[in-house]
């Protein structure tokens, strides 16, 4: 229960940040939610901005929380799992919900109703099968800004069950393992909750500001920049020519393409016209893929739609 407090409490306070919202605490899951049905679209584009950005600031904090690093060290989840870390995966998705209360006179919760609150929930169990931290739908990417848009990776398009239509899913690639954790310092924080309360309402004022943008921050962010310095444009120009075989159906070119998707540029790429599975690329979903078309013998089917026929994800409706 501590364990899963410390980590909420991170989680809870980079949403209420971003003008984020939580909602239920399901066991070690959390809702998230981020309303935009009081705002014009240069709001809700900022909403969606936000939302995304939240995201980055939980995956950083998380990893350099000294308080969670003491659970690397603790003998008693070592024995269990060793080389233990503090991971979560992140499923975000926009669309519409029934927002209003169920239960009871003896329990009533707050609560959302939506197969989108489904499909977030999908998202998040598929961030394990493709080996990333977050995975966003191309509804989400459609609602914020160009250019955190931009920032964002498109890595398949499948079929997930609650929704009507095939998805495009996309993440944000972040080094978040070459963070350093905090080191403590002695300085005292501010203890009287209603002082805290006025200090984070000014911050989250302050994101509202016209010379404020999210994207800007994205780039301007130390631990964000450190984040991305493993992963080499290079590497985001061959991975987006072997998606786009993929799609439409050249699995032999996007096989090949594929094979070369190493995050920082090597001399001998491409040297080899075949390249064994322990010798791929590290990139979860570049492995995903391969292993998908891997199963047919790189051949597409005749009938490929340019997405994946089959339902996908563990979440349940």
């Amino acid at each position: 229960m501590i364990f899963v407090n410390q980590i909420g409490e991170i989680v809870h306070g980079c949403v209420d940040d971003y003008n984020g919202a939580p909602n239920k605490n399901i066991g070690d899951s959390f809702l998230l939610i981020w309303r935009i049905s009081n705002f014009d679209a240069e709001g809700r584009q900022k909403i969606g901005d936000m939302a995304i950005m939240s995201f980055v600031r939980i995956i950083t904090e998380l990893n350099k929380s000294p308080v969670l690093a003491q659970y690397r060290k603790h003998p008693g989840i070592l024995q269990r799992i060793p080389k233990f870390r503090v991971s979560m995966g992140y499923g975000l998705h926009f669309g519409w919900a029934i927002e209003g209360a169920i239960g009871s006179d003896f329990k009533i919760d707050a609560s959302y109703l939506s197969p989108n609150v489904n499909v977030s929930n999908q998202l998040d169990d598929l961030t394990a099968l493709y080996d990333v931290w977050l995975i966003m739908s191309h509804q989400m990417i459609g609602l914020c800004s160009k250019e955190v848009a931009m920032m964002c990776r498109l890595i398949d398009h499948i079929v997930v069950k609650s929704a009507r239509q095939p998805i495009r899913i996309f993440t944000i690639d972040l080094d978040y393992l070459s963070l350093q954790v905090k080191v403590r310092t002695g300085v005292k924080f501010i203890k009287n909750r209603f002082k805290i309360r006025q200090v984070r309402e000014i911050w989250k004022q302050e994101k509202w500001a016209d010379s404020y943008n999210v994207w800007a921050a994205f780039q301007q962010d130390e631990d964000v920049v450190q984040m991305r310095q493993l992963y080499s444009p290079e590497f985001f120009r061959r991975f987006a020519a072997a998606y786009r075989n993929y799609e439409t159906g050249n699995w032999n070119v996007a096989r090949d393409l594929l094979f070369t998707c190493y995050y920082s540029p090597r001399s001998n790429v491409g040297s080899k016209p075949w390249i064994s599975e322990h010798e791929w690329p590290p990139d979860g979903p570049t492995k995903t893929l391969l292993k998908y078309m891997q199963l047919a013998d790189f051949k597409a089917p005749s009938t490929w739609p340019g997405y994946r026929p089959e339902v996908l994800g563990a979440g349940s409706d």
